[in-house]
């Protein structure tokens, strides 16, 4: 690849609905909020700055986290 270029984007569409299980689905989210957890001020908000489709942020929340 040659520096500078932009290689063209795939439309996330197509894949948007087996995204999430591509890639360890609702167990990751779940095994993640567990490895985060204990660093964490359950009282604080946290902010998810991995974003992606919110997965971890929702086993966060289930935690009792506040997330935005």
């Amino acid at each position: 690849m040659r520096v500078g270029v932009v290689p063209a984007s795939i439309p996330f569409d197509p894949i948007a609905d087996r995204y999430d299980e591509s890639r360890g689905g609702e167990r990751r989210g779940t095994f993640m909020a567990g490895v985060l957890a204990p660093h964490l001020d359950p009282g604080g908000v946290t902010a998810e700055l991995g974003i992606g489709t919110g997965i971890v942020a929702l086993a966060m929340t289930a935690r009792g986290f506040g997330v935005a």
